[in-house]
């Protein structure tokens, strides 16, 4: 008798367990916001939301949230008795002044299909459930080491002291591929020079806006695309001892591809290939014929809550001409700088 009364306790603890996360096999066009929204009742986001449940779930499932057709996942309980899904389709109704009789009888309309990639589920309310937007400021430091030599012989070699600077944004996401940015920057440098060279003028400020849209495009690879205004500092050569920096004004244009090397546990490093062409200015002592740059850059970034400490290094090669003198300068540069996100408007967890 005591051996089938510990075998029913044991049935018991294990359909109780089973209870507290059901699996979930990934098909074709599923992502975690889309999963929950269709299968788990409650919150999305936010500090109790189902996507930190199933992160918790899945301790495997990597940062960037990558999942595969055919993964098995563990799905949470969730918080009351219908899911999102369900319940943008009951508002439907109620909308579209269709009386609902019992919600129970309407339940078998609300599930999806059996093959949700291809029907109407990527309609206006998935979209909603990954648009938002927020705002992020960015203090940085920097040391840089800049090369500048002009085609009439002159040459300057200049290094910077420590500098700073910040950058503040507003980032608009639509979808999981696509981004947008507005953003603002402004940094102040102090030259130093070589012992047979010194600075007769020094205007070493920038600032930079501008707009931009990133679009994913397989896994890990991106694309950004920016248009904007810059005030940047130029070396040139008054004479074989003698520099001037001064800043010019100009439009620009930018390209810059991006692949994420490793990105797990919100640790990412990513490299990048900045393509840049610069277009006619004039300030009161030169004229800026525009001019194309190109580089690269490492860097790594770790997210911290709603900090995001970041560093790496940067080589960009410039040429351009000024007054008919050819111009090439060659800058490598160290920078560390922490992202803090100021809120904005989340993702909609009524979806």
């Amino acid at each position: 008798m005591n051996r089938y009364f510990h075998l029913v306790i044991l049935l018991l603890c294990l359909s109780v367990f089973n209870l507290s996360a059901s699996t979930y096999k990934v098909r074709r066009g599923d992502n975690l916001s889309k999963i929950l929204y269709q299968q788990v009742p409650g919150r999305i986001y936010g500090l109790r939301g189902n996507l930190r449940k199933i992160k918790q779930l899945n301790p495997n499932l990597p940062s960037s949230n990558l999942i595969r057709p055919g993964q098995s996942l563990k799905l949470p309980v969730g918080v009351g008795k219908y899911t999102q899904f369900e319940l943008a389709k009951m508002s439907d109704l109620v909308l579209s002044n269709r009386k609902v009789v019992s919600v129970e009888s309407e339940k078998a309309i609300f599930k999806p299909k059996a093959t949700p990639g291809k029907e109407e589920l990527k309609t206006e309310a998935l979209k909603k459930s990954y648009s938002y937007s927020n705002f992020k400021f960015s203090p940085s430091f920097s040391y840089r080491n800049l090369t500048s030599s002009q085609s009439s012989s002159n040459s300057a070699n200049v290094i910077s002291d420590l500098a700073f600077g910040f950058n503040f944004s507003w980032n608009q996401v639509y979808s999981e591929k696509l981004t947008s940015e507005l953003y603002a920057s402004y940094g102040k440098y102090s030259y130093q020079v070589s012992e047979t060279k010194s600075i007769v003028s020094e205007d070493g400020s920038y600032t930079n806006f501008g707009v931009s849209i990133k679009y994913s495009a397989y896994k890990r690879l991106s694309f950004s695309a920016a248009v904007g205004f810059r005030t940047e500092p130029i070396v040139r050569a008054s004479s074989s001892t003698e520099l001037v920096v001064e800043n010019t004004n100009s439009p620009y244009l930018s390209l810059t591809p991006s692949w994420v090397v490793y990105g797990r546990n919100n640790l990412k490093f990513q490299i990048s290939f900045p393509i840049s062409q610069s277009f006619s200015s004039s300030t009161p002592n030169i004229d800026l014929n525009g001019g194309f740059s190109y580089g690269m850059e490492f860097k790594s970034s770790r997210k911290i809550g709603t900090f995001d400490l970041f560093g790496g290094i940067r080589f960009i090669e410039n040429k351009n001409s000024y007054n008919s003198v050819e111009t090439s300068e060659k800058l490598f540069q160290y920078f560390l700088g922490m992202g803090y996100d100021l809120g904005g408007e989340k993702e909609n967890e009524s979806n």
